[in-house]
C-alpha cells in the first residue's frame, strides 16, 4: 500500500494515502499540466519571438533550456506536490516539519500562490475579452468586418469597464464552479472537454491558414536557422520563454502533482508535458502566422 509521511515530525509515522484523491487516469495529469502551460506564451509570444531571433536558432536554445533546466525543475515541482499531497503553501509547511528543515522553505509555497494570483488577475481579463468575441462570432457581428472596424470595437470594449467587469465575473464564477465541484467531477471533467476542444480548434485554424494564408512564409519565419539574428537578449528571451511556458514557479504544477498517482513515472510525464507544450506552440505559430503574414502584418513589430 502506498504511504506518505504524517505531518507530525516527532513521530514520523506513515499513514496510508488511499483516502487521498488522485487523477483517475495518468493522462489526466498530462492534460492538466499542458492546460496550465499552454496559453498566450504559446499562441503568440513564442511564434513572434522565434521569428525575430533567428528562427531555428531560437528554437534550439529554447529546446536545450527546456530539457536541461525546465524538465528537472518540472520533475522537482511534481515531486514536491506528490510527496506532500497538499496545496503548495501547506505542502511546503508539511515538508519542512516532516524533514526538520527551516521554515523559510515555506516561502516557495507562498511565492507560488502569489504568482498564480497575479497571473489570474490578467488572464481573467483576457478571458473576458474571449467571452466578448465569442458572442460576437456566434451572432455574426464580425462577418465582413475589416481591421479598422475590429480595432474600433476593441477600443470601445476597453472603454466599457462595466461590460469588462461583467465578463470578468462570469469567467471567475465559471472557474470557481469547476474547482468547487472537486477534482473528479469538476477539474477532470472540464479537462476532458476543454483540452481536446483546444486542440481541435488549433487544427481547424491551421487548416484555414494553410488554405487561405501564406504557409510558406510562416514556415520560413519560424524555422529558418539564422544564428546571426540571435542576440544575447534573444538567448535570454528563449530561456525565459522555456520557464514561462511550463508554468514553473507558479504553484500550479505542485498543486496538480498532489493528485498524481504514486505509480506514474515522473520523468516520462515531465518529458511528455514539455514535448506536447512545445508541439502546441509550433502548431499555433503555423496556424496563426500564415494569414497574418499574408496580410502584410509583421507580428513582432505589432507588439513593439
Amino acid at each position: 500500500m502506498d504511504t506518505y509521511p504524517h505531518p507530525d515530525a516527532q513521530t514520523r509515522t506513515l499513514l496510508p494515502m488511499s483516502g487521498h484523491n488522485v487523477w483517475t487516469h495518468k493522462g489526466t495529469f498530462l492534460l492538466a499540466a499542458v492546460g496550465s502551460a499552454v496559453g498566450l506564451g504559446n499562441l503568440w509570444r513564442f511564434p513572434y519571438l522565434t521569428g525575430e531571433n533567428g528562427g531555428g536558432a531560437f528554437i534550439l536554445v529554447y529546446a536545450l533550456t527546456i530539457f536541461a533546466v525546465g524538465i528537472p525543475i518540472l520533475i522537482a515541482e511534481i515531486m514536491l506536490g506528490r510527496t506532500s499531497r497538499q496545496s503548495p503553501i501547506m505542502g511546503m509547511r508539511h515538508l519542512t516539519k516532516t524533514h526538520g528543515t527551516s521554515r523559510a522553505w515555506e516561502t516557495i509555497g507562498w511565492l507560488g500562490a502569489a504568482s498564480a494570483f497575479l497571473i489570474l488577475s490578467f488572464y481573467s481579463v483576457i478571458a473576458g475579452w474571449a467571452i466578448h468575441y465569442t458572442w460576437l462570432m456566434l451572432t455574426g457581428s464580425l462577418v465582413g468586418a475589416d481591421a479598422q472596424t475590429i480595432s474600433t470595437g476593441f477600443d470601445a470594449l476597453l472603454a466599457a469597464p462595466g461590460l469588462m467587469t461583467l465578463y470578468h465575473t462570469l469567467f471567475i464564477a465559471a472557474s470557481a464552479l469547476i474547482v468547487g465541484m472537486g477534482i473528479h467531477k469538476g477539474i477532470e471533467s472540464g479537462l476532458r472537454i476543454m483540452m481536446p476542444a483546444l486542440f481541435v480548434i488549433l487544427l481547424v485554424v491551421l487548416a484555414y491558414g494553410v488554405i487561405n494564408g501564406d504557409i510558406g512564409a510562416a514556415a520560413s519565419f519560424l524555422f529558418t536557422f539564422n544564428i546571426a539574428d540571435l542576440s544575447l537578449e534573444g538567448w535570454l528571451q528563449a530561456m525565459g520563454q522555456s520557464f514561462f511556458t511550463l508554468s514553473l514557479g507558479m504553484g500550479a504544477i505542485m498543486a496538480y502533482g498532489a493528485y498524481m498517482p504514486s505509480n506514474v513515472s515522473l520523468t516520462r510525464t515531465a518529458f511528455a508535458v514539455a514535448i506536447v507544450d512545445t508541439a502546441v506552440a509550433m502548431v499555433a505559430g503555423l496556424a496563426i502566422l500564415p494569414w497574418c503574414l499574408a496580410l502584410g502584418w509583421k507580428p513582432g513589430k505589432a507588439l513593439a
